[in-house]
């Protein structure tokens, strides 16, 4: 049986739901039919919050934790990598494409090639070349196949 659903319609400042549309965007592609799930989602956490607090830590931390697979959230509620990691990896995967020219494959690029185009957007020093690599990591923007080879996303 099909659960009965109502349309809601509240006013919000229009810097919140730009800030909200933005992140939905960014995680999903696009905004028709992930509105309502990331909606959804936020009113579960939020009555979650003030009835059963275990189960919205639990919540939270899969968020997080960038889906570790510790606790049963769906995997579309799990948020995708920061604004600012995600245009520092556009710029990473722009430069990658510059640096391969005709033999840029996104499924095989060398980890030197990724280091490389780190130190061109983000500077030379290797503590900040290192933890920009460790978070496109963590984020699942860049995934190691085989040795020194990573697939970008």
């Amino acid at each position: 049986m099909k659960k009965k659903e109502v349309q809601l319609n509240v006013r919000l400042p229009k810097d919140l739901v730009d800030e909200f549309k933005q992140l939905v965007l960014q995680k999903h592609g696009k905004l028709y039919l992930a509105m309502k799930s990331e909606v959804e989602f936020a009113l579960r956490l939020w009555i979650a919050l003030h009835k059963n607090p275990d189960l919205a830590k639990s919540m939270l931390q899969r968020i997080i934790r960038g889906g570790t697979q510790t606790h049963k959230v769906p995997p579309q509620f799990i948020v995708n990598a920061p604004l600012k990691v995600w245009k520092v990896y556009k710029e990473v995967d722009k430069k990658v494409r510059e640096l391969m020219g005709s033999q840029y494959d996104p499924f095989q690029v060398p980890e030197d090639i990724i280091l490389e185009a780190i130190r061109h957007v983000r500077g030379t020093d290797e503590r900040t070349v290192m933890k920009w690599f460790r978070e496109f990591l963590k984020y699942k923007l860049i995934k190691r196949i085989q040795g020194d080879m990573y697939e970008m996303l």
